[in-house]
């Protein structure tokens, strides 16, 4: 594929809304070397992203030098479950996840699943402008996300992240 060296693709007011976990794998099964995405979190979308945590996993596990991730992504239906389901996937290069105005119902098991294949993640920045629908309610479902996953990083190995 061309552009095979390609490190960063920076589209933060692309609609997200186009894009399924099948469409972005092939796109970053193709792209090994990325360091920096961002698609998306520009703006509040309309209609809901179709990328789910199974699509985050296939990036992560196809793109191990990533170092900044923006990305708006479905995760109403992370359970237990399915974030035992990573795969073993684990990226300790982002500490920052920029997840724009990405759905969020369960900030536990969110927390869960992002901590197992970011373990080093200690900051969501979450949707910057004033308005949306229900955004504060996402925001602070986020806000709890995040401070779940900053519980979770005292009991990691020190070295990880080091």
């Amino acid at each position: 594929m061309r552009f095979s060296r390609l490190k960063e693709v920076l589209l933060p007011s692309f609609c997200i809304s186009w894009l399924d976990d099948d469409a972005l794998g092939t796109i970053v099964k193709s792209w090994l070397r990325f360091e920096r995405l961002d698609l998306g979190t520009a703006h509040f979308w309309q209609t809901p992203p179709r990328i789910t945590f199974r699509g985050l996993v296939t990036l992560l596990s196809s793109c191990p030098n990533l170092e900044h991730l923006g990305l708006v992504f479905d995760t109403r239906n992370v359970g237990p479950i399915q974030a035992e389901r990573s795969g073993g996937v684990c990226n300790t290069n982002i500490r920052k996840f920029s997840v724009g105005c990405s759905p969020i119902e369960q900030p536990p098991q969110v927390a869960l699943a992002l901590s197992q294949i970011l373990p080093c993640l200690m900051n969501i920045a979450i949707e910057p402008w004033a308005w949306g629908v229900d955004q504060e309610a996402r925001r602070s479902k986020w806000r709890k996300a995040l401070n779940c996953i900053r519980a979770c990083a005292f009991t990691k190995q020190p070295d990880l992240c080091a």
